[in-house]
């Protein structure tokens, strides 16, 4: 899958995902939500991943829902099924899915625990600085 909301990269074992829409502050999209869910997925899948950072690009990390999104997608009449939408994008059983390829990770991390956090103390010292 091409991401367009998100950036995907592996480096020294850990997968950061960036939110990608700094123009609205990140607001999650139906779209956004399918990416992370498919780069969790590659993460999975692929052994070199033992931690995932998640952030946001630009001045804020995530604003919720892009509730202009929404608006738009329903220009043309009627009003927005809150309760399917609320169903489709945060659900139970995708918040266990994601959980579950977590718990894959993790316990990759098991084995390389110091080079992991090795690396993030890199990274939150390089974020102090700025």
């Amino acid at each position: 899958m091409g991401y367009e909301t998100i950036r995907w990269e592996v480096s020294e074992g850990v997968a950061t995902l960036t939110l990608n829409r700094p123009e609205v502050l990140n607001a999650i999209t139906e779209r956004m939500l399918a990416e992370l869910a498919d780069a969790m997925k590659q993460a999975e899948r692929e052994t070199a991943v033992r931690a995932i950072v998640l952030t946001g690009a630009g001045r804020g990390f995530c604003a919720g829902q892009d509730l202009q999104a929404i608006k738009d997608a329903y220009a043309g009449g009627g009003a927005p099924a809150f309760g399917d939408i609320l169903r489709k994008q945060y659900n139970l059983e995708r918040m266990l899915e994601v959980e579950a390829q977590l718990q894959v990770i993790a316990g990759r991390t098991q084995d390389h625990r110091e080079g992991v956090l090795a690396f993030l103390e890199k990274r939150v010292s390089k974020f102090q600085g700025l």
